[in-house]
């Protein structure tokens, strides 16, 4: 699969909230793109100005479900100049300029993928803070961690109480590439009293496997001149596809059409 546009972004300082929990940092790969998302680089540090007395924070890396609703958007940094990026590619963090918060990340975690505790700063004398606090070591680095249009990644913080203050500087860096990917069509006939509908509309979902895991929506389809449609799917997913139709201010649902590999 040909590379497209390969990318990096860097957040500015975001100070800790004051809460239990803190969502950072989002990666979002969203359904108009058209285009794989690869992450190939993810790190989270934190600097303290303040003894911590409780249990450090943890950093933890999920897919997030839903959408992203809220958040910043980060500017990319472009490896190549005659590469550009897709705009449904966005980067989110809590954040506006260095140690201000703006408008949080409307994200809601996942399933953990990679957690680890961030630094602690035993006293103003003895902090320890790692070189690079490399979020996702083993899936980015080893193995493809893939964002299909309509998934988004989230870092979200989990502090015990009085744990994540304002006195926290948190900082990520992203970096990822945008890649095409083969398909394979699927297609059909939109019918209505065993007549060909035009214009009805085809609503895909595609997903992992039958029991819809990681299932997100794809497009809408129109069907066109004697009630046809078609849908080019990411090679390894499975499409479900099914029709609606309004006739006379009737609507009609189509049954469902099985999972097509």
């Amino acid at each position: 699969m040909a590379v497209l546009y390969a990318g990096c972004a860097s957040t500015p300082r975001i100070p800790g909230n004051g809460l239990t929990t803190q969502n950072l940092f989002a990666l979002e790969n969203r359904l108009g793109s058209r285009r794989l998302l690869r992450v190939r680089r993810l790190s989270t540090q934190m600097d303290a100005t303040a003894a911590l007395t409780s249990v450090k924070p943890q950093i933890k890396t999920t897919r997030g479900t839903g959408t992203v609703t809220n958040g910043a958007q980060l500017p990319k940094g472009t490896f190549d100049t005659n590469q550009t990026s897709n705009d449904q590619i966005r980067l989110w963090h809590h954040g506006a300029p260095d140690l201000t918060l703006g408008t949080p990340v409307g994200g809601t975690p996942g399933t953990v993928q990679w957690q680890q505790y961030s630094m602690r700063l035993h006293s103003l004398a003895e902090q320890v803070l790692g070189i690079d606090e490399n979020q996702m070591p083993v899936l980015v680095e080893r193995f493809n961690y893939e964002l299909y249009p309509g998934q988004y990644l989230l870092v979200t913080v989990n502090a015990a109480t009085g744990s994540n203050p304002v006195t926290n500087h948190w900082c990520l860096n992203c970096a990822w590439t945008e890649e095409d990917f083969t398909t394979f069509t699927i297609s059909g006939v939109v019918t209505l009293s065993a007549v060909p509908v035009v214009g009805a509309e085809v609503l895909v979902v595609i997903a992992d496997d039958v029991n819809m895991t990681n299932a997100v929506f794809w497009e809408v389809v129109v069907t066109g001149a004697g009630g046809t449609w078609s849908s080019n799917i990411p090679t390894g997913k499975l499409a479900f596809a099914y029709a609606q139709n309004d006739v006379s201010g009737t609507k009609y649902t189509s049954p469902g059409r099985p999972y097509q590999a």
